[in-house]
C-alpha cells in the first residue's frame, strides 16, 4: 500500500513538474549543439593552420624573389668601350685672341697656375693625372707647379657665351642679366677650373667622356682609362 502511494505522488509530481521524459528530450539536442560547436572550432582551427602555412609560404617565395633578383643584380667586374657621336651647334663668336675678355683669362691662368692642382685629382688621387704625351703628372712631393695642368671653362665654353641664355644662367648665378657682362663672367673663377690634360681632353676628359662617366671619375679612381692600341 505503502508503495502503491509512493508511485501515485512520484507520477503526480512527473505531471506536474515534468521528469526523466522532458530530460531525455533535451539531451540528445543539447549533444548536437556541442557537437557542432566542436565541429566548427576544430574548422576554423584547421583554417587558421591552413592561413598560417600559407602565409610563411608567400613570405618564403617573396624572400626566394628578393634573393634571385640580388643575385641577378650582382653584376661581375667588367670593362666596356664607349662611343658617342653627335652634333654641336656653336653659335658666331670671335677668335680667342681677339675676345675682349681674354686678358681676363690670362690673368687667371697668371695669378692660380702656380698652385693649382687637377679638379679630379684633388677628390680621387692623382695617380690617373697624365699630361698631353700621356706621363703621370702627380704634385711634386715638397709641393711645386703641378705639370701637365690646363685651364677649363666648367660651365660654358667661351665659343657659346653668344648663344648662352641668361634667363637659363640665372638659376644657378643669379645677377648674371645682361649680355654684355656674361663674357665677364665666363672669364671669372665661377667658371673656371684647373684640370691635367688627361681629365680635360683625353679619354677622362671633360670634352671626350660623357657627362655621367667624367662626373663619377671623382669619385671612382680608376673608372676611365686610354682605350688598348689594337696589334698589327
Amino acid at each position: 500500500m505503502a508503495r502503491e502511494h509512493e508511485h501515485g505522488i512520484m507520477e503526480s509530481l512527473k505531471e506536474r513538474f515534468g521528469g526523466g521524459e522532458h530530460k531525455t528530450e533535451h539531451k540528445p539536442a543539447t549533444t548536437e549543439r556541442k557537437t557542432e560547436h566542436k565541429t566548427a572550432a576544430t574548422e576554423h582551427k584547421t583554417e587558421r593552420a591552413a592561413a598560417k602555412t600559407e602565409h610563411h609560404a608567400a613570405k618564403e617565395a617573396h624572400a626566394a624573389v628578393k634573393q634571385d633578383a640580388k643575385h641577378e643584380d650582382d653584376v661581375a667586374k667588367h670593362v666596356s668601350g664607349e662611343t658617342h657621336r653627335y652634333v654641336v651647334h656653336f653659335p658666331p663668336h670671335p677668335a680667342r685672341t681677339e675676345d675682349p675678355h681674354y686678358k681676363d683669362f690670362d690673368a687667371y691662368h697668371r695669378k692660380t697656375r702656380a698652385t693649382a692642382r687637377c679638379y679630379i685629382g684633388e677628390r680621387v688621387g692623382f695617380h690617373d693625372c697624365r699630361d698631353e704625351k700621356g706621363k703621370p703628372t702627380p704634385p711634386p712631393a715638397g709641393g711645386g707647379e703641378q705639370e701637365g695642368l690646363e685651364l677649363h671653362h666648367s660651365h660654358v665654353e667661351f665659343s657659346l657665351q653668344h648663344g648662352v641664355s641668361l634667363q637659363a644662367l640665372e638659376k644657378d648665378y643669379p645677377g648674371i642679366n645682361n649680355k654684355n657682362e656674361v663674357g665677364d663672367w665666363i672669364e671669372s673663377d665661377a667658371n673656371f677650373r684647373w684640370l691635367c690634360v688627361f681629365h680635360h681632353r683625353g679619354p677622362g676628359g671633360a670634352h671626350t667622356a660623357s657627362h655621367s662617366d667624367w662626373e663619377a671619375q671623382q669619385y671612382v679612381l680608376g673608372l676611365i682609362s686610354s682605350e688598348p692600341k689594337s696589334a698589327k
